[in-house]
């Protein structure tokens, strides 16, 4: 997003380092495979939809979220705060959401729940011809995009703050669906928000990102090639600092060479000196030289 609005050009990878050094990333555990029938990856909007519900306890009693979720482009397309899972007000429900989309028949990827094979349901999925896809029993990997949903809604729509009413609970999960469709990015969507790919179209949305990103590789890559060159300051060239260790070695070597030492050059390693160098010729041989005493000579017996 900030690309999209401008404010910083930085590519997904250099942002997940960011992150991963300051520990700010969730580790995504992968779940165990088990059985269950495989959901259908969606082309295009309002093709599959994932359906499901949660209990969420607002103000003493069991309140139960139904939410819609399209599965393109993870957009809630439709949610109620029910008062109960009768299968007559879930049927309603759907009903609802299929009135908001008029002429679109997707495919709905349920779980195996009493409300899902009622006969209000039923009538429902007749009267708009649509196809049922439902998941795996004790499965429910197969509904796993609306099931993290679900999750999300549970530790940060309402967290661990109790909505004083109804009213109040359907306010918070309101402003949670419009955060979560308008504003939140999702790895999965290209670091795209659910609505650009729902409403809008993301491969354009997408080449843009690419053409910032080029340009501001491009003027990165200028600025650093300035920062290697002689800078002008008030008029008198500025050296870099390489140059600048280049002349400071220069200058030691005159002023070495101005008392009468001899200028080393550094590339030349510093030969040890030998041991002629080392021991005078008038001094007396060190033990470690001298020859060792008769005594310490052993002969074999003949």
């Amino acid at each position: 997003m900030m690309v999209d609005e401008d404010v910083v050009y930085l590519v997904p990878s250099t942002v997940y380092r960011i992150l991963d050094r300051h520990d700010r990333l969730y580790r995504w555990k992968r779940p165990e495979p088990g059985e269950g029938r495989r959901v259908p990856e969606a082309s295009y909007p309002d093709e599959v939809w994932h359906i499901d519900l949660v209990y969420l306890w607002v103000k003493g009693r069991w309140y139960f979220l139904v939410t819609i979720l399209d599965s393109y482009s993870r957009y809630i397309v439709h949610w109620e705060l029910a008062l109960s899972m009768r299968a007559q007000e879930i049927a309603e429900i759907i009903a609802g959401a299929l009135e908001r989309v008029h002429g679109k028949r997707p495919r709905i990827v349920r779980d195996n729940g009493s409300q899902f094979v009622a006969k209000e349901w039923r009538e429902v999925m007749r009267h708009f011809e649509l196809e049922e896809i439902p998941i795996g029993v004790r499965h429910p990997q197969s509904n796993g995009r609306i099931e993290r949903y679900h999750r999300s809604v549970r530790e940060e729509a309402l967290g661990d703050t109790e909505a004083e009413s109804l009213y109040r609970a359907r306010d918070l999960l309101a402003e949670w669906v419009r955060h979560d469709n308008e504003e939140r990015l999702h790895s999965a969507l290209e670091y795209l928000r659910p609505v650009d790919y729902y409403r809008d179209n993301p491969q354009a949305l997408l080449a843009g990102r690419e053409t910032k990103l080029r340009e501001a590789a491009a003027r990165r890559k200028e600025v650093n090639r300035g920062k290697k060159e002689t800078r002008l300051v008030n008029g008198v060239p500025e050296l870099g600092r390489s140059e600048r260790g280049a002349g400071a070695i220069a200058e030691a070597g005159a002023m070495a060479e101005a008392e009468g030492k001899p200028r080393r050059n550094r590339q030349t390693p510093r030969k040890s000196p030998t041991l002629a160098q080392e021991i005078p010729v008038n001094s007396p041989t060190p033990k470690s030289l001298s020859p060792p005493p008769w005594s310490a000579l052993k002969y074999p017996m003949s």
